[in-house]
């Protein structure tokens, strides 16, 4: 539990996702692209403060997800898909909060 808090807790800077969208990106257009590859910068956005990196990551979580029939690495990118939507309500929920000036 206090693992999942530090990664929920984790800030990934903008410079940091962009240098993980450069790779994902060569290896993309070079026809390269790996799990690993796709994974590293799906989880690196949804680490993100940004609400559209966290649903970009989100996407590139389902889709490996979705692809795989490993049972094991099934359960990783469910592990990170749960973090992932967490980071996403906690956007919703901060948002109706400042609209509101509620304290969380």
């Amino acid at each position: 539990m206090e693992e999942t808090q530090q990664l929920l807790d984790e800030i990934v800077l903008p410079d940091e996702i962009q240098r993980y969208r450069v790779v994902y990106e060569k290896a993309k257009e070079a026809n390269q692209l790996t799990d690993q590859n796709k994974f590293s910068f799906a989880y690196c956005l949804v680490r993100s403060k940004v609400k559209s990196d966290v649903r970009s990551g989100l996407t590139l979580l389902r889709e490996l997800y979705d692809a795989t029939k490993s049972d094991n690495a099934k359960r990783d990118y469910l592990y990170y898909l749960a973090l992932g939507k967490i980071q996403f309500v906690f956007f919703f929920y901060l948002k109706i909060s400042n609209k509101y000036h509620f304290k969380i």
